[in-house]
């Protein structure tokens, strides 16, 4: 099993510009071994963005959590942690494209 199986990342894409789809899938599973993509068309960005995150909550990463400094809560960053990963990948593909 890869570890981010069962998690799931959506890719916002402009409407109307040409993204390859399939590298965009590839450098997410190279970072995110096991993610699901799927892709939502936008009106505004033009770049891609991270969408939206799922992590399952019986899934390992669901449980990670960090203490607020302020408040001493414990705060889950699961999906937090795929979003920067994420977000990292969309980055270098815009960057590539500018």
């Amino acid at each position: 099993m890869e570890y981010y199986e069962r998690c799931k990342v959506i890719v916002a894409i402009p409407v109307g510009d040409k993204f390859d789809e399939g590298v965009i899938r590839e450098a997410l599973a190279e970072r995110l071994p096991g993610i699901e993509v799927s892709f939502r068309p936008v009106s505004s960005p033009e770049v891609l963005e991270v969408g939206e995150i799922f992590v399952p909550p019986d899934h390992p990463i669901a449980g990670a959590a960090e203490q607020d400094p302020d408040t001493k809560k414990w705060v889950p960053v699961g999906a937090r942690t795929i979003f920067a990963a994420a977000s990292e990948v969309l980055n270098r593909i815009n960057e590539q494209r500018a």
